[in-house]
């Protein structure tokens, strides 16, 4: 308890002091309010420095879980998911509101876009219309999303020739990526994943994971192993990573997962996983059969010398 003294004159023009118990905890209360109501207001204007959505779209996971997560905390996420819709136009003070809650939401969204990005939305007229194009443009439907990222998932190969690290980071992103429109990838999945992918010269380290329970069996034990297991073997090599990798690598050869065509010149496939190439071979290889046939023909005159001026029948 604090006493807190008063003074009161009274009638003869003496001043006298009354003392009244007021409860310490009140007092620290409404200090608290005090310095907590500035604070709240300084949150809100709060900025933050997020990078730039890529024209290409190559980090718009990471990109929209930043966003999101700002949007959440200045208290914009509802009018960007659409849970708050406007009201109607007779409530002028509400409908005011939340268009300024509206426009600053577009506004922290435009802000983290980069040319082309920002282009494709300039015609939208709320924040959800933007958050709603730019899903679409760099995700897609959901059910072909899902089909290329399933496909991707399953088709990553790890190869010993490149550091662990940034290999399982795309299947982790490419799993968040799944989880994010819905289908459910369970830790233990992810765990046994990147477990299987480990190439042959890591069955030891996999037999072992295999037969392990407990932390080992989460995706960040599986990581954690294996991380530790590559930097024992840069450790056993007597350098640094770099040079561990540009050792391993083989002189003259592609590394694994580096293929590239040599008849399309891209990257990431072979020549005879090439479709271009297929797609050129089958009318090249009718035109080839039609020439073959067609030259016992054409390739003798009607006196059945052969162009060349020879005779096209056996000497005696």
């Amino acid at each position: 308890m604090s006493t807190t003294h008063h003074t009161h004159a009274n009638s003869t023009g003496h001043s006298s002091q009354l003392s009244t118990a007021v409860p310490s905890g009140s007092t620290s209360q409404a200090a608290n309010t005090a310095l907590s109501a500035p604070a709240k207001l300084q949150s809100q204007h709060t900025k933050f420095k997020l990078r730039p959505l890529d024209d290409n779209g190559d980090n718009y996971t990471q990109w929209c879980k930043m966003t999101t997560l700002m949007l959440k905390y200045k208290g914009l996420w509802d009018i960007v998911d659409g849970s708050t819709p406007p009201p109607a136009p007779v409530d002028a003070q509400a409908h005011l509101k939340w268009t300024q809650h509206n426009q600053e939401a577009q506004l922290q969204i435009m802000t983290a876009l980069n040319g082309m990005p920002l282009n494709h939305i300039l015609d939208a007229k709320s924040a959800k219309d933007v958050w709603d194009l730019l899903r679409v443009r760099y995700q897609g439907d959901n059910n072909l999303w899902q089909h290329y990222l399933l496909e991707r998932l399953f088709t990553i190969t790890f190869c010993d020739l490149d550091p662990m690290e940034p290999q399982i980071a795309e299947v982790v992103l490419t799993t968040c990526q799944l989880m994010d429109i819905g289908f459910p990838i369970t830790d233990q999945l992810l765990a046994s994943m990147i477990r299987i992918k480990l190439p042959e010269s890591w069955n030891t380290l996999k037999t072992v994971l295999a037969n392990t329970g407990g932390m080992a069996q989460t995706s960040k034990g599986v990581i954690s192993q294996v991380l530790a297991e590559e930097h024992r073997r840069v450790h056993a090599a007597g350098g640094d990573a770099a040079t561990y990798f540009a050792k391993a690598a083989p002189k003259g050869k592609k590394r694994h997962g580096k293929k590239m065509c040599s008849y399309c010149k891209n990257k990431g496939h072979t020549t005879s996983e090439c479709r271009k190439c297929e797609q050129e071979e089958k009318p090249s290889g009718l035109n080839s059969a039609l020439n073959t046939s067609s030259g016992k023909t054409l390739g003798k005159s009607s006196s059945g010398k052969s162009l060349s001026g020879k005779s096209s029948k056996p000497s005696s």
